[in-house]
């Protein structure tokens, strides 16, 4: 993983702050002005027209914002699809349905289980949860809050530069993040799932439970042993803790290299899941489905601007623009 690759807003980086109250008050204004320009109309359109897939991605979303979003889609004539059926898409089994959204949450993180998966309920929506196992099973903290909380005990040249944990060789961040756990007698407060939880959840009817590696592990900085240890362990926990089969796989962060397919393919999964920031086409392979990144927290406005995909084109058409003008004035 390259140094601009670092993730910026997974959550559990940073303590809720008036610089992110600031960002997500720009970000409401910029999502208002899509929405009134017709941005968003269009895209919906396309969208319906052309039958694509919306992959949606959160983490521990905001119930009052998630529960907006999910409305906000319901209304406007979307139509949810369970991961079985995205399977069965993709395999050419059965057509897209016009307006597919395919829900998705990351890591694991104990608030699906505290708000979310009611409203999956409530609203009959089938989702997939992929689940990093050995927080569940171990103290239940994931390992960058570790590094991000006790920083300042982190070894140099690491001390206060967290972010430098991202780019490093897998090997080497579990040794610091292991020495670090063994040098602090602070305990962080749980923020994934329980195992009792993750197996209550499993047997409801609206969710699939699959594999997002043990430890949230970077493929791109994980050897090949690493990496099949990542795939196959994920999986075998998963499967004995819920009694059921697991198929489906998302990279942590998003990060994929050449060898992965074949290693997930060996251990009996059947799709797998990026963060790429485009809508799902029937043509895509099914071993690096995109998905677009919903917000947690903000507001509604800018998270239709994310799941009508609009967002992140239009912020980065803004940060080109800004660095030609920087260019241009010589600075």
């Amino acid at each position: 993983m390259r140094r601009d690759q670092i993730p910026k807003d997974i959550p559990s980086y940073r303590e809720r702050s008036l610089k992110r109250r600031i960002r997500n008050t720009i970000a409401f204004l910029l999502g208002t002005i899509l929405r009134l320009t017709g941005r968003v109309r269009s895209a919906r359109r396309k969208s319906f027209s052309e039958s694509s897939i919306i992959g949606l991605t959160f983490h521990k979303p905001n119930e009052r914002l998630f529960r907006k979003s999910i409305r906000w889609l319901k209304k406007r004539g979307y139509t949810f699809i369970s991961t079985d059926d995205l399977l069965d898409i993709m395999r050419k089994i059965k057509p897209p349905p016009k307006g597919g959204v395919w829900l998705t949450f990351d890591d694991g993180f104990k608030e699906i289980a505290e708000t979310i998966v009611n409203i999956l309920e409530a609203e009959a929506i089938p989702a997939v949860f992929f689940i990093t196992t050995d927080p569940i099973e171990q103290d239940g903290v994931f390992w960058w809050s570790f590094a991000y909380r006790f920083q300042h005990l982190l070894p140099a040249p690491y001390t206060n530069q967290p972010d430098e944990l991202w780019i490093l060789a897998e090997s080497k961040r579990k040794k610091i993040i292991r020495d670090l756990k063994s040098r602090q007698a602070v305990q962080i407060e749980r923020e994934t799932l329980t195992l009792d939880a993750l197996k209550r959840i499993s047997d409801i009817p609206q969710v699939t439970i699959a594999a997002h590696g043990t430890c949230h592990s970077m493929i791109t900085n994980c050897t090949t042993e690493e990496l099949k240890e990542e795939v196959r362990d994920s999986k075998e926990k998963l499967e004995k803790w819920t009694g059921e089969k697991i198929k489906y796989y998302a990279y942590p962060n998003g990060d994929f290299d050449v060898r992965v397919k074949d290693i997930l393919q060996q251990n009996g999964y059947e799709l797998a899941s990026t963060i790429e920031q485009r809508p799902i086409s029937v043509d895509d392979d099914i071993f690096f489905i995109p998905r677009f990144i919903c917000m947690d927290d903000g507001s509604l406005a800018e998270n239709i601007c994310h799941m009508t995909g609009i967002w992140t084109p239009f912020i980065e058409n803004i940060k080109t623009g800004l660095h030609r003008g920087l260019r241009k004035s010589g600075k």
